[in-house]
């Protein structure tokens, strides 16, 4: 999503959005209803002048659990038991996380017209799982992290450690 002011002369802070399928359109929501989030950049923008750029990034639709958490989560059923049997999830949150920061930010400042030090990552359930991990990871990447709510029952003590830590 591009700023309604945008143009080549300026530079724009850059929200990085997971489950971005579920982002501007409903159509494409796994739900069917989306977070509208154009809509909202917009009466952002009329009321301050303000541009943002939003890339929204869709998720594998088989691999959200494993790609939004570095941690693999073992006793997944007894946390969900009205699913499938299931024997592990997670662990390639680190590979998604070095992708979005290596490759993904690297192209987008490349080829917009970007703050390259005005970066913000969000996201909600799983995606706040990976935001939460993607900011700590990388803290000089970002200057906010949005995780609403946040998937932390998927590895709560891994997670806090690493915050800990972090």
């Amino acid at each position: 999503y591009l700023p309604n002011n945008y143009n080549l002369k300026s530079r724009f802070p850059v929200l990085y959005l997971h489950d971005g399928q579920n982002i501007f359109d409903s159509t494409n929501s796994f739900s069917g209803l989306s977070w509208e989030v154009g809509l909202s950049i917009d009466k952002f923008y009329n009321q301050t002048k303000n541009g943002l750029i939003v890339v929204a990034i869709d998720n594998h639709p088989f691999q959200r659990f494993n790609e939004y958490s570095p941690w693999k989560c073992l006793n997944f059923n007894s946390l969900i038991p009205e699913w499938p049997p299931i024997d592990e999830l997670g662990g390639l949150g680190d590979k998604y996380a070095n992708w979005l920061v290596n490759d993904l930010m690297r192209y987008v400042n490349q080829n917009y017209q970007t703050k390259p030090k005005d970066n913000y990552i969000a996201g909600s359930s799983m995606g706040g799982l990976i935001s939460l991990y993607i900011g700590y990871k990388y803290p000089n990447n970002f200057k906010a992290i949005g995780a609403f709510s946040t998937a932390i029952w998927f590895s709560k003590n891994k997670l806090f450690d690493f915050i800990t830590n972090a």
